[in-house]
């Protein structure tokens, strides 16, 4: 089983949206295996909407597990980061 695999089943009790750090707990609660911990310990800091979201952000090395259909699949679907400046802030009320 390849390490998408057992991170879609280390993943299959989350109740969505979980925090990275909900994350962690969650595998290392299911006593994942050290592979799986260490890729959801390497995502970024955040929010995950669903399991497409999480996968996206596992920095999975290429590997002959991988085909390029999933390596792109991952390119495609990461977690949407904004930057806090770029965000937008809502005008000041004592403005208008």
């Amino acid at each position: 089983m390849g390490l998408r695999e057992r991170i879609r089943d280390a993943l299959n009790e989350v109740d969505y949206p979980i925090s990275k750090e909900d994350l962690v707990a969650h595998v290392e609660r299911r006593r994942a295996d050290d592979d799986v911990v260490a890729a959801i310990r390497a995502c970024p800091l955040g929010d995950y909407a669903n399991f497409t979201e999480v996968i996206g952000a596992v920095p999975l090395d290429p590997a002959p597990e991988r085909t390029a259909s999933e390596r792109a699949e991952q390119a495609r679907h990461g977690p949407k980061r904004v930057a806090q400046h770029e965000r937008d802030i809502p005008p000041d009320p004592r403005q208008f």
